[in-house]
């Protein structure tokens, strides 16, 4: 099976990327994890990503088989005992068409209902854990933040889909984003070179994903659930090269 990777997304344990990709034959969300001892699936070590040269766009192949008895949202998860990179990055009108024929416009379509407040309760997940949102207005319905809140820079992202529907400080994790961020303030502190220029681009794709079962303390259980991330910025026709190489 051959998938075409959409999702590269940072981890607080720097140590492990969550890697996602689209199977272009059946538009079927693909999430290859490695099987360990005690029966359960890991995630990707980041050195596997980094000597593969695996960005957003690669093409991989491998026998990555659907983990069975899966319940709703992560229904994406697959068994793989390694993979093969193709070797042919997919082309750019390629990626675009893959991002494309997954996408919605707005985020009820997409996972059927909309969050409270970035979160899905435990009572009622959406059938899936990652969706392409399709921005055409990206001026009027994207916006970058770094937020320095908590001692930590973390870069956040203001959403605005078709409907009017937004989300605020929804909390990137590109990886290339993520691990580029402090170079790029070095000379845009504020972010307004960078979201300029995603915001003049005619088409944005976001893959929005949700986090695994958050299980908060004992003191906020109305916290517990899924949370709403970014997974992937995707602009067209042109993006910053520089996002996705590795230092």
């Amino acid at each position: 099976m051959k998938i075409i990777v959409t999702d590269l997304t940072r981890f607080a344990n720097k140590n492990i990327v969550c890697l996602a990709g689209i199977n272009p034959a059946t538009g079927d969300c693909i999430r290859p994890m490695l099987p360990s001892q005690n029966g359960r699936l890991d995630y990707l070590t980041f050195q596997t990503v980094k000597n593969h040269n695996i960005i957003p766009g690669s093409c991989l192949e491998g026998n990555f088989v659907r983990q069975p008895n899966l319940s709703a949202p992560h229904v994406e998860d697959h068994r793989t005992v390694g993979f093969l990179k193709d070797g042919i990055a997919a082309t750019g009108a390629v990626f675009k068409q893959v991002l494309d024929e997954s996408s919605f416009t707005t985020l009820k379509a997409a996972f059927g209902e909309l969050p409270v407040n970035r979160l899905y309760v435990l009572a009622a997940p959406p059938p899936l854990s990652i969706i392409t949102l399709k921005l055409t207005s990206p001026r009027t319905q994207f916006k970058l933040v770094a937020d320095s809140g908590f001692g930590t820079l973390k870069l956040k992202a203001n959403v605005k889909d078709a409907t009017g529907y937004e989300l605020f400080n929804l909390p990137v994790t590109d990886l290339g984003f993520c691990d580029h961020l402090a170079k790029i303030r070095e000379s845009d502190p504020q972010l307004i070179q960078l979201n300029s220029f995603i915001q003049t681009q005619r088409i944005v794709y976001l893959r929005i994903g949700l986090t695994r079962r958050y299980m908060p303390s004992p003191e906020t259980p109305s916290r517990e659930g899924y949370w709403v991330q970014l997974n992937g910025i995707y602009s067209f026709p042109n993006y910053r090269k520089e996002m996705r190489v590795y230092d």
